[in-house]
């Protein structure tokens, strides 16, 4: 089969949602498939809106001749317009939904407004999550609309300690040693961290690893929170490639004095950054 797969910048960019679609290109290619990346430009959400007019955008729509468009739901304020004009099939590859997030209310409703009728115009779903799901059919029920439920492995760098492991690490003498993974971004939840870290005096380390420039702003506010609250124990790491990520998660369970603890915040979905004392992936 010939397949389309719209996403915004390159497949290689470092995030939870970027890996998963990676690894769903791979597999299709590896079955004889074929995949075409149809890149469009990150810009502003008013600027991508405008994606929907872009007679480049509707020419490739509609001369790729695709059996079916894949396309990351990151994707819809420049799709939920243009997606009409295609004649192929349209799935969706969900990770969250925009309007899901917290900020004020009369901006989720103009968010709300696209993504629905984004949502509408697609045939079928790929979901990484029953929570996802669920937001989804809330927003824009999906009736009869083929879909499935493609959790991620969460094996990637093989399995987690055994529990027991891990509560007998918790009774050691020493810091905690934490990790957080995940971009800098509102979303991920960091601020909740250091919010909570703040309250306690010692006795913990963090270390974050993640992009400093997916939101470039926030990373700054995530700056000043650790200067103005002499938080020394947090070190930004910046993004790592999967061999620096991969020594950083292995490091722990090797650690024999160090006490260590699993911090999770985790919805079902992958909206979120996991914080981990042991192991720790995009969420």
């Amino acid at each position: 089969m010939r397949f389309g797969l719209i996403l915004y910048g390159s497949l290689d960019t470092v995030s939870g949602g970027y890996l998963y679609d990676r690894m769903l290109v791979n597999h299709l290619r590896e079955r004889g498939d074929t995949v075409d990346l149809i890149s469009l430009t990150w810009r502003n959400y008013a600027a991508r809106l405008a994606d929907n007019f872009s007679p480049t955008l509707h020419r490739r729509l509609r001369e790729g001749r695709y059996d079916a468009l894949l396309q990351d739901e990151l994707n819809h304020p420049s799709l939920f317009l243009a997606n009409r004009i295609t004649g192929a099939r349209r799935i969706s590859i969900v990770h969250h939904l925009r309007a899901s997030e917290h900020r004020p209310a009369w901006q989720n409703l103009l968010y709300r407004f696209v993504e629905r009728r984004y949502l509408d115009s697609v045939d079928g779903f790929v979901f990484n999550s029953q929570t996802t799901l669920a937001a989804v059919d809330r927003l824009s029920p999906l009736g009869q609309r083929p879909h499935a439920v493609a959790l991620p492995a969460g094996n990637r760098f093989g399995p987690p300690p055994d529990p027991d492991r891990i509560r007998g690490r918790a009774t050691r003498p020493g810091p905690i040693h934490l990790l957080f993974v995940g971009n800098l971004i509102l979303r991920k939840g960091l601020r909740m961290l250091l919010d909570a870290l703040g309250q306690i005096e010692d006795g913990w380390e963090l270390n974050v690893a993640g992009s400093l420039q997916a939101d470039a702003r926030y990373a700054e506010s995530i700056r000043r929170i650790i200067a103005q609250r002499g938080l020394s124990q947090v070190t930004l790491l910046g993004s790592l490639d999967e061999s620096q990520l991969g020594a950083r998660l292995r490091l722990f369970p090797q650690s024999a004095a160090r006490r260590l603890v699993w911090c999770r915040r985790g919805v079902g979905g992958r909206a979120c950054g996991w914080w981990s004392g042991t192991r720790a992936r995009f969420s």
